[in-house]
């Protein structure tokens, strides 16, 4: 034990220093210690991918009130069809 709330150092062994960057112990329950390991990684680069969804909304968003504005001109000239007829 290494002193980090009595959890095991990953660090001791090779394998799991490549695998882990750092640990976090819980608070003891029922006499049961959780140990939780984390890896840390570098943030990537998703300029290219936000910018081809960016796109993709916005495609998806003029189609809807495109659609949208069809289905009220329709409906709008079969109300008004109604008032312009001869009785």
């Amino acid at each position: 034990m290494d002193g980090e709330g009595d959890c095991p150092s990953y660090e001791e062994t090779e394998s799991f220093s490549k695998l882990f960057t750092g640990i976090s112990p819980d608070a003891p329950a029922f006499g049961i210690r959780l140990c939780m390991y984390w890896r840390w990684e570098k943030p990537q680069d998703t300029e290219a991918k936000v910018a081809e969804s960016k796109g993709i909304i916005l495609k998806n968003a003029q189609h809807l009130l495109n659609t949208a504005a069809a289905y009220a001109r329709s409906d709008a000239m079969a109300v008004a069809a109604g008032w312009f007829t001869r009785r």
